[in-house]
């Protein structure tokens, strides 16, 4: 019931704010461009249920996380005064992906104990990820079988999807 108060809240907000803005831009030069661009913002608010029951979400958050992890570290550069800032920026950026993690791998039915990230500083983005975590009681039977490596295997390739990664820089250890 939430979710849905707070999707007609930003439907109502952004009604708002357009028409405010069509008031303004009537009988302009940019008139057609507004409304081509505002009748796109309107879609996308109305789709935003779909987007989020389709579950790419997901995608657009660590697409957004990637992006301004690059812009901070670009703004910090190599003034050693920062470096401080930076590793601080870094853990949080790190504490971000874990929940992301934790919250996939809950999906899968994996509990996550430790996850280590490895960074590549020259590309500025993560480069490994070593997950160990215990599966959960209910889907024992999925595990440890080379016919069925289904829990494991799905979480690596979503990894491997959202961080751009290599199933070679994917470790995931399930007891």
């Amino acid at each position: 019931m939430e979710y849905i108060k707070s999707w007609l809240k930003t439907i109502l907000y952004m009604n708002v704010l357009l028409l405010i803005c069509d008031n303004l831009m009537q009988k302009t030069a940019y008139e057609k461009y507004y409304r081509f661009f505002s009748g796109f913002l309107l879609v996308v608010c109305l789709l935003k249920p779909v987007i989020d029951f389709a579950g790419t979400e997901q995608y657009f958050q660590v697409s957004f996380l990637q992006e301004e992890w690059k812009n901070e570290r670009n703004l910090l550069g190599n003034v050693k005064e920062f470096q401080d800032m930076q590793d601080v920026l870094k853990k949080e950026y790190e504490t971000a992906y874990k929940n992301q993690i934790e919250e996939i791998a809950k999906k899968k039915n994996i509990q996550v104990k430790k996850i280590t990230f490895w960074w590549d500083n020259k590309k500025e983005h993560l480069k490994q990820i070593e997950i160990r975590g215990i599966l959960l009681k209910g889907s024992y039977s999925t595990l440890h079988t080379t016919d069925n490596p289904s829990h494991v295997e799905s979480l690596k390739k979503i990894l491997m999807q959202l961080y751009d990664l290599e199933e070679s820089d994917v470790f995931v250890e399930v007891e």
